[in-house]
């Protein structure tokens, strides 16, 4: 009986479910409206004002909003049911250029958008001059649910530092705090500034959260006492993936001028960290800090161009680890600087360097690598200058691994190169692809390569019964 009894309690709760969801209303936004009172379900009956259209939603609606305008925001538009919120096109789709939520600046200082619902989606939309002094993310706070086909540009987070807060900041978007999950997905996050951590994303606690397929360029931290992550600052995520992602030209006063992941369990895999410059203390591209009880990865990623520049305190152009459980497996780390370890730097131990290509780093290629403090782990390596390596593990070399054209930033390597199937087998790379998104391990071989991208070779494979 009580087995019938659940059955009939959870059919009706499915019933309650599936008819909230068949009630769900569309509801639409233009530029051209002229209806100030409800219902604004349909073109005709269209509202100019979106934060009065979103406070009318519930779980399921659908907020359409036309494109070719611009919506001047006099408050944040405030999200907190399980909606979405999109721009329309002509033609039915997201039109993320010429649909513009303006946050005002200066005449008026308020965030764009907050989102609080787990299942809640906005996309397809230009979002800029957010401003916000006493709080995180100048343009977006993404507490839950999912940003995705955006353009955050332009965007502000006046933010006092205060001491050891790291997870506050944000001048584009802010990700947490102790929430969760979230996703920001193919967007464009370029031009923000916030005068403590995160110029362009910050993520503080909370998970999991995943940003991938995004362009983050172009942003500041400019705090002096701080100011971590040009690109992306993360302090104590819970699962963290930065995936697909391009990271260039991005600048911090602190550490990580591409990307500063802050304890917390974070991946970073397949991206391209590009140009980016940490004014005054360590990691230009990218600073991993962990703790005793954390970790922190990056894998299949392109490190290259990026400098480390504080006089005395430049460690690490392209990659610097510091604290304990980093790793840093089949990534090239080539053209940086820093005066003590132009590709990479370590700082503690119980650090894992595998399956890289650190090459070409500057200003001398002696320091390639550097060795700070601590014991660190480094196998399957190919290091300019790097014959001293194998005090710290197993099978690195020091040749030249042959690249198709480093001078026009072309980083594969040859045939005949030492790299390919020198590296060492892992369980992550039976269903990972490389920076092109080819097979980690070719079918030829069977074993992986030093570096970012696999070599494949030509030909054809028979069965044979």
């Amino acid at each position: 009986m009580r087995t019938r009894q659940r059955i009939l309690l959870w059919t009706g709760l499915a019933a309650i479910a599936l008819s909230q969801w068949a009630s769900a209303t569309n509801y639409y936004v233009a530029a051209s409206g002229s209806t100030p009172t409800p219902p604004w379900t349909n073109w005709e009956w269209a509202h100019t004002n979106l934060i009065e259209v979103v406070a009318r939603t519930r779980d399921g609606d659908t907020v359409y909003v036309t494109n070719n305008a611009t919506y001047c925001l006099t408050n944040q538009v405030n999200i907190t049911y399980a909606i979405t919120v999109r721009s329309w096109a002509p033609d039915g789709g997201l039109d993320r250029t010429n649909t513009i939520l303006n946050g005002n600046y200066p005449n008026t200082t308020n965030r764009c958008v907050r989102l609080n619902h787990t299942n809640a989606l906005v996309a397809g939309f230009t979002i800029t001059n957010g401003c916000i002094t006493d709080d995180s993310g100048g343009g977006v706070y993404l507490q839950r649910g999912h940003l995705r086909d955006c353009i955050v540009i332009g965007n502000r987070g006046y933010l006092p530092y205060s001491g050891g807060f790291d997870w506050q900041g944000g001048g584009g978007i802010y990700m947490g705090y102790d929430t969760g999950p979230g996703s920001v997905s193919n967007c464009i996050i370029s031009g923000n500034i916030c005068s403590n951590n995160g110029g362009g994303i910050i993520v503080g606690h909370g998970g999991p959260w995943i940003i991938s397929g995004c362009t983050i360029s172009g942003n500041t931290a400019t705090n002096a006492a701080a100011g971590y992550g040009g690109g992306i600052q993360a302090t104590w995520a819970q699962g963290l993936e930065i995936v697909n992602c391009v990271i260039a030209s991005n600048y911090s006063n602190g550490r990580g001028g591409g990307v500063n992941l802050r304890y917390g369990w974070n991946r970073m895999s397949n991206c391209t960290v590009i140009g980016n410059y940490a004014a005054r203390a360590a990691g230009g591209g990218i600073t991993l800090e962990t703790g005793s009880t954390s970790t922190n990865t990056v894998r299949n990623c392109l490190v290259m161009g990026n400098t480390s520049a504080n006089p005395g305190n430049d460690f690490g152009g392209g990659i610097d680890l510091r604290n304990n459980n980093a790793i840093v497996q089949n990534c090239t780390i080539c053209s940086n600087y820093a005066s003590y370890g132009g590709g990479i730097n370590c700082d503690v131990g119980n650090v894992y360097v595998e399956n890289c290509v650190i090459w070409g780093n500057w200003p001398d290629p002696t320091q390639n690598y550097y060795i700070s403090g601590g014991t660190p782990s480094f196998s399957n390596n190919c290091v300019q200058s790097g014959s001293a390596l194998n005090t710290y593990g197993t099978n690195n070399i020091w040749v030249d691994p042959q690249f198709v054209g480093a001078s026009n930033n072309n980083y594969h390597v040859l045939w005949t190169s030492p790299c390919v199937n020198a590296g060492a087998n892992r369980d992550w790379m039976t269903s990972a692809g490389d920076l092109d998104g080819h097979s980690r391990i070719d079918r030829f071989s069977g074993i992986v390569d030093m570096g970012t991208y696999e070599y494949l070779p030509q030909g054809t494979i028979f069965f044979l019964p």
